[in-house]
């Protein structure tokens, strides 16, 4: 199957009705997944998501092609001019970069605008109003910072389900993960709602394992051979649609919001620290680092064994090296953390 045969299914299977999903078996916990003996596949994703908890998946080329086709529905959802500059901001990317399509796979859909690309340091406002996009995808803490009304071009704005404290009208989000790709899209006739994606069953649970509206997000990935019933730190709420696709709705993404760390000289950037590069140093299970204050980061650790100075002096240069300042660092060992969605960097010092 191809990405263009696949999306002419889906334009057929939306309107198909589908219930929640009613599934047994354990639940897949980021512990468990951090230790887990994977069946080999065709790509690896790192990431620590904002749970301060790295792990590693076994990707497939299916869940590759069902990344492409739903980031094509989202275009086709969202009715995106294709023709148009497109600017992204991400901490993954190191260094500025152009490139003259929108990558290979909107290609499919016709010929497409440049693309912009930036790492998510530097003076963010001047580099937009220079290459004046027609679409801009980012996080939502980026997003605050930018002045959108220096940028009369743009068209569309597209976040990844964290919460903003102001909601602009060019906004259409897409919840997503390292993990499993594409999650669910923001309705396009709806705004208040995400529909979940066919290759995913969604599940909402309480702490006690029992479905509920609000609660715990439990995801199953048809594309993968052991992601079943996976715990992915999230929290949200059940929702409705009146649009008429059948698929199953989310209202609300809880507990998506980073916070920026605050320079002394009170510039702001985003905090690049979580890393499966903390595992490669020390044997660490969990972490969060949290900004005490204007000089200061706390690094809140759960270990399996304890760390020896060589190992501690290791991690202090790494956050040295993602922060990007020379923050005062202090450990902290925890036996565990409170219960619920928590971000891997806080910031303490604004509260």
């Amino acid at each position: 199957m191809d990405v263009l045969t696949l999306l002419k299914q889906l334009d057929k299977t939306q309107w198909e009705k589908r219930g929640r999903p009613l599934l047994k078996g354990p639940i897949l916990t980021r512990y468990d997944l951090q230790n887990k003996k994977a069946p080999q596949g065709d790509f690896v994703s790192k990431t620590s998501g904002s749970t301060g908890m790295p792990v590693e998946v076994q990707r497939t080329n299916l869940s590759q092609l069902w990344w492409n086709a739903t980031n094509l529905r989202e275009a086709i959802w969202h009715k995106r001019d294709l023709s148009l500059p497109f600017a992204v901001i991400r901490p993954s990317i190191m260094q500025e970069l152009v490139q003259s399509q929108w990558g290979p796979g909107f290609a499919l859909l016709g010929k497409t605008g440049p693309l912009y690309a930036h790492p998510v340091r530097g003076d963010l406002n001047s580099w937009l109003q220079r290459v004046q996009p027609g679409y801009l995808t980012t996080f939502p803490s980026i997003l605050e910072t930018i002045d959108l009304k220096s940028l009369p071009c743009l068209k569309g704005i597209k976040t990844t389900g964290e919460s903003l404290l102001h909601k602009h009208p060019l906004i259409a989000d897409m919840y997503s993960s390292e993990e499993v790709g594409t999650i669910a899209i923001q309705c396009p006739d709806n705004e208040e709602v995400y529909h979940v994606m066919e290759n995913i069953l969604l599940e909402i649970l309480d702490e006690q394992d029992r479905p509920a509206d609000v609660g715990r997000v439990i995801i199953t990935d048809l594309t993968s051979q052991y992601l079943h019933r996976y715990d992915i730190g999230d929290y949200a709420e059940m929702g409705e649609c009146f649009c008429g696709r059948g698929l199953q709705t989310i209202k609300k993404i809880l507990g998506r919001k980073r916070n920026m760390v605050v320079l002394p000289d009170g510039s702001k950037h985003w905090p690049r620290i979580g890393s499966t590069e903390f595992r490669k140093i020390a044997p660490i299970k969990r972490f969060q680092a949290a900004q005490v204050d204007k000089d200061t980061l706390e690094l809140r650790l759960i270990v399996e064994a304890s760390l020896s100075q060589e190992q501690e002096r290791a991690l202090y240069n790494k956050v040295h090296e993602f922060i990007g300042y020379p923050f005062n660092i202090r450990f902290r060992y925890v036996e565990e953390f409170p219960l619920g969605k928590f971000e891997e960097f806080v910031n303490e010092s604004m509260r």
